[in-house]
């Protein structure tokens, strides 16, 4: 039982729990852009069907009904694959902390190595919370939002025009303030949906080395050996 007191056998494990974390976490990104390029695969098809439906006589007096249910269509993919994204995503946060967790092993078993260490040695970073700011335009998500507004902005517009009998402008007009609000509904949905998964997080306590508790260590730590200096 002594050699599993051994700081080099509980190191050789610690990393290959890292590795096995960080392949998780690539294995996820890499669905979530495989559902993302679905996605837009599908939209590409839509549009290249639309565009030659156009041009046969028999579609092109349904042709706006044609595009609207094909609107239809990609709107509700749109929505499964921003919600499938957005999960991905809170589960890659989750991974990223628990790596913190065994980069915190490290740093405290060798402070010398913290100036090195790339990221946070705690497991409440990074932050589930994405804020309103150009942050946004970071990920996948924003091609699915962007492309749930322009469907969305087709089908309003549709109801209004043909079936509501609007005028053109009244109708277009419409469509600009429903393709806004969709935008920032989306986004609310993105924010709420990882805030509801850090509160989750931290109600079953996951969080043992928070980064605060870490600064403040640090901060003793420099104090420590200033006061060490000075004596000297």
């Amino acid at each position: 039982m002594e050699n599993w007191k051994n700081p080099d056998i509980a190191a050789q494990f610690l990393i290959a729990e890292f590795n096995a974390l960080q392949e998780r976490a690539k294995n996820f990104e890499e669905i979530k852009a495989s559902r993302v390029n679905f996605f837009l695969l599908v939209v590409a098809a839509a549009g290249a069907v639309c565009s030659a439906a156009a041009q046969i006589n028999l579609f092109q007096q349904y042709y706006l009904a044609i595009i609207s249910l094909t609107a239809t269509v990609l709107l509700l993919l749109g929505i499964s694959t921003l919600k499938h994204s957005v999960n991905y995503s809170g589960a890659i946060v989750i991974l990223f902390r628990r790596a913190g967790r065994i980069r915190r092993w490290f740093v405290d078993f060798d402070e010398k190595i913290a100036p090195y260490v790339a990221f946070e040695p705690a497991d409440d970073r990074p932050t589930f919370r994405i804020h309103y700011s150009l942050l946004e335009w970071r990920g996948a998500e924003t091609v699915v939002m962007l492309f749930n507004v322009i469907t969305c902005s087709v089908i309003i517009g549709y109801i209004l025009l043909k079936i509501a009998c609007f005028s053109l402008l009244i109708s277009s007009i419409a469509s600009v303030g429903v393709a806004v609000s969709t935008w920032f509904l989306q986004m609310l949905y993105v924010y709420k949906r990882m805030q509801n998964v850090e509160s989750s997080d931290s109600e079953i306590r996951n969080t043992h080395f928070p980064y605060n508790e870490y600064l403040k260590k640090e901060s003793r730590q420099q104090s420590h050996d200033e006061q060490d200096g000075n004596s000297q």
